[in-house]
């Protein structure tokens, strides 16, 4: 293509582009919703402080604004002092963007993978949801074999991962293939909301997806009794 004005050359490329211009609609990024960003991660910059990795899922953030970290049982406040984009220092970030975010105050071993920068009280996080869930055939990579209650295995949503336990709603075994309410109880309290998406995972594999339907007010539970403990479904 190099130089190359014919009809093929060049101009083609052109037609190319503009064609999808004009058929492909761009995203539509929520910017005026209340702030969220999950966290991919975060570092620490020598003579800084501690810079949190995200993208942000929806709202505004400026330079300057109030904040909470989120998850894991955790609720950390701060302040975003710097916002940068692939080197280049910003005024303020919107729905969509991919940051780091230099925050005052704030170690970086607190941080893990999962948690969620959110608008102070804005949101509630908690340990126990309701979910519509569907269990994957085994022609599509699912289980064999159904799930009753009790059923515990890694559960995986946005950047995070952690055990969680499924409860079916009428307490009945629920059939590769089919779908179901369920309940799901996880050890330590996270942000989720209604409609968001998850999926377990089974040595390995994808053997469940769902979306959450309800939050519920959170159950005090730690790693090793989250399947023990007796549940009121």
């Amino acid at each position: 293509m190099n130089g190359d004005t014919s009809e093929f050359g060049l101009p083609s490329i052109q037609k190319l582009l503009d064609a999808m211009d004009s058929y492909f609609e761009p995203p539509r990024r929520d910017t005026e919703g209340p702030l969220m960003a999950p966290l991919e991660g975060a570092l620490n910059v020598k003579g800084r402080g501690t810079v949190l990795i995200g993208t942000l899922y929806r709202g505004t953030l400026r330079r300057g604004d109030h904040v909470e970290i989120l998850g894991f049982d955790q609720k950390i406040p701060t302040v975003v002092t710097e916002i940068q984009t692939f080197g280049k220092s910003l005024p303020e970030c919107k729905a969509g963007d991919h940051v780091g975010l230099l925050v005052r105050g704030v170690k970086t071993n607190v941080i893990e993978r999962g948690m969620t920068l959110v608008s102070p009280s804005s949101v509630v996080i908690s340990n126990r949801f309701k979910a519509q869930l569907y269990l994957l055939a085994r022609g599509e990579g699912g289980r064999s074999k159904p799930i009753s209650t009790k059923y515990i295995m890694p559960m995986f949503s946005r950047t995070w991962n952690i055990a969680c336990r499924v409860d079916v709603d009428d307490g009945s075994m629920l059939m590769p293939g089919d779908h179901a309410d369920v309940f799901l109880t996880l050890p330590k309290k996270m942000f989720m909301m209604v409609g968001q998406s998850f999926t377990i995972r089974e040595h390995n594999r994808t053997v469940a997806t769902g979306l959450i339907s309800e939050v519920l007010p959170s159950i005090t539970v730690t790693t090793s009794q989250v399947g023990k403990v007796a549940l009121t479904i």
